[in-house]
């Protein structure tokens, strides 16, 4: 067997013992801190979806020959430059097309609409903003249905212009494998200072 006669590395290998668990203690507490916290942002996420959803339902209620309907319902939502997490927009697609009892096939994109806009930014620019959703399609809806929430997320980096920024949501049809124009919606982005 191997023993340690020098007390210097005895005592060092001792100490160092003593001093990894508090450490490894710590380490753990910050795993279950970090666990609690990505709970507790997914549940606020879940109510925000909730939110939308229901003001979606409120202005289709509201209008029953609404065919886009956009949430928040002020259409507009005030966003500092720089910030690290993306706003969304929520929306949602009513299927009012007769003649056809099963479901429609609907798409949309996301444009930049510079004559409506008060910004210095060329449509390249804008529509980097927009980070996820600037697109969709094959989005399947029942007759008098309406689709579930899709979102557009925008996020603003550091150094853009402090402006208002319209984008339009253009949404289609496939008629027999055509894409037919079936209506449009705007929504404003305000960007704050930082």
């Amino acid at each position: 067997f191997f023993f340690f006669n020098d007390t210097a590395t005895t005592e060092i290998y001792t100490l160092s013992l003593h001093d990894a668990l508090p450490i490894l203690s710590l380490l753990i507490l910050a795993f279950m801190l970090m666990k609690t916290i990505i709970k507790s942002a997914k549940s606020g996420v879940d109510l925000t979806d909730k939110q939308m959803k229901d003001q979606i339902n409120n202005l289709f209620s509201a209008d029953s020959s609404k065919r886009i309907s956009i949430a928040p319902a002020t259409k507009i939502l005030d966003v500092k430059e720089g910030s690290l997490d993306p706003v969304a927009f929520g929306f949602s697609i009513r299927n009012l097309i007769e003649g056809n009892s099963g479901a429609e096939s609907f798409s949309y994109n996301v444009s930049y609409d510079d004559s409506a806009s008060h910004c210095s930014l060329s449509k390249e620019q804008a529509m980097k903003f927009i980070t996820l959703g600037f697109a969709g399609k094959d989005i399947k809806v029942l007759q008098g249905g309406s689709s579930k929430l899709s979102k557009i997320f925008i996020k603003i980096p550091v150094g853009a212009p402090l402006c208002l920024i319209r984008y339009h949501i253009d949404v289609y049809y496939d008629n027999n494998g055509e894409n037919k124009f079936y209506d449009s919606d705007s929504f404003n982005i305000q960007i704050k200072p930082k």
